[in-house]
């Protein structure tokens, strides 16, 4: 299985460490561009794809390829969580 732990850990640092010295979190600042910001938030969406595919293959013991049909999977597998 992926560790997705230690992804996130290292995009979180990134995140703090990098960009956030940079680049202050507030409304203000949504229209920022950088390229670090694309490349976490392209990061982040890989991740999102990677963790989509692992849990809806331990629900449907299946390869699921639609983004949208392991979204649907795993919103009604955690309606009621």
């Amino acid at each position: 299985m992926y560790d997705f732990l230690h992804t996130y850990e290292k995009i979180e640092k990134k995140f703090l460490n990098d960009i956030s010295h940079y680049i202050a979190i507030d409304d203000d600042n949504l229209n920022v561009y950088s390229d670090s910001i694309y490349d976490l938030i392209v990061h982040c969406g890989v991740q999102i794809e990677k963790i989509s595919k692992e849990l809806c293959f331990q629900y449907e013991e299946r390869e699921i390829n639609s983004f949208n049909d392991r979204f649907e999977i795993i919103d009604n597998k955690f309606k009621n969580f």
